[in-house]
């Protein structure tokens, strides 16, 4: 394809919608992935929620105190149910990316 035929495309905005339409759910539904797997391995208990004494006591640093580790925790429970869901580590991904 020449060069100038690819800026036209770039430059229809139906193309453009499409190309940015594609980004935006390839990363969501990668960001999905990877939420639900990090969640699958903090629900200790399979009960499809994660509670203060499941969520991890590292991070990639090493341990943390209890403190920093309920700071965390609180900051990801959403909706301060003393629950994170997987909607809330989602939520948290996205927060953060």
């Amino acid at each position: 394809m020449k060069q100038s035929k690819f800026k036209n495309l770039i430059h229809n905005k139906a193309y453009s919608y499409f190309l940015v339409t594609l980004i935006i759910t390839s990363t969501s539904g990668c960001a999905n992935y990877i939420a639900n797997k990090a969640f699958s391995s903090m629900d200790i208990n399979g009960d499809g929620k994660i509670t203060l004494e499941e969520y991890p006591r590292e991070d990639i640093t090493g341990s943390r105190s209890f403190e920093k580790t309920r700071q965390e925790f609180n900051r990801t429970d959403k909706n301060n149910d003393g629950v994170i869901t997987p909607n809330e580590i989602y939520d948290d991904m996205l927060d953060h990316h």
